[in-house]
């Protein structure tokens, strides 16, 4: 199953993390243990690339890859899908997948608790993915999901105890999830928005 607009969606939730992420900035945090970073792109996860040379098509292709395919987001509702590609970013791609599989639990009656695995490409992900657009029936019911796993990605963050980080990473899934709601509404104003608002993107 896929969201009439993901094509476009997709493109505006990719956008939104740059954004987020500084855009063009190339970063060195002596607390990140990430290292020297361009676009959200960090050395540690890609020693083999030179951080400072990336372009934004080339971030877009990793974040793409990497991801947006790696979670199956073209699979799920758009909503679920910008968020748990956001949260991959940050904290790898089986943690977006189990906080989604979190807020199905809670929201998707009869669900067992083991059914949280956050195993990708397996046949548990297609019953996550079945899963997501049983309990996004029509937009009310997204809309909460979406707020639920926002609950779900704030408590894992919290979890963390990480006093320097904490505040911004909580900052991060709330603005994301305004962006989220945005881009489903009007994904092709949002990538104006990003594409031209965050010209140091470009």
């Amino acid at each position: 199953m896929r969201d009439n607009n993901i094509d476009l969606i997709r493109e505006a939730a990719i956008l939104a993390t740059i954004f987020m992420e500084g855009g063009d900035t190339v970063v060195n945090d002596c607390h990140d243990k990430g290292g020297t970073t361009k676009y959200g792109i960090s050395q540690a996860a890609y020693p083999e690339l030179k951080i400072e040379a990336i372009t934004l098509k080339d971030a877009i292709a990793i974040y793409t890859g990497d991801y947006w395919n790696k979670c199956r987001c073209d699979e799920m509702p758009g909503l679920m899908a910008i968020l748990t590609f956001d949260l991959a970013v940050t904290s790898g791609a089986r943690r977006g997948i189990t906080v989604l599989q979190q807020t199905e639990v809670t929201l998707v009656p009869g669900l067992p608790k083991n059914f949280v695995d956050g195993l990708v490409g397996t046949r548990p992900v297609s019953n996550t993915l079945n899963r997501a657009w049983e309990m996004c029936s029509d937009f009310t019911h997204e809309t909460r999901a979406a707020v639920e796993y926002t609950e779900k990605r704030m408590d894992f963050y919290r979890g963390l105890k990480n006093a320097y980080y904490e505040k911004g990473w909580l900052n991060r899934a709330m603005r994301c999830l305004g962006y989220a709601m945005g881009i489903v509404h009007d994904p092709q104003g949002m990538i104006d928005y990003f594409t031209h608002g965050a010209a140091r993107c470009n």
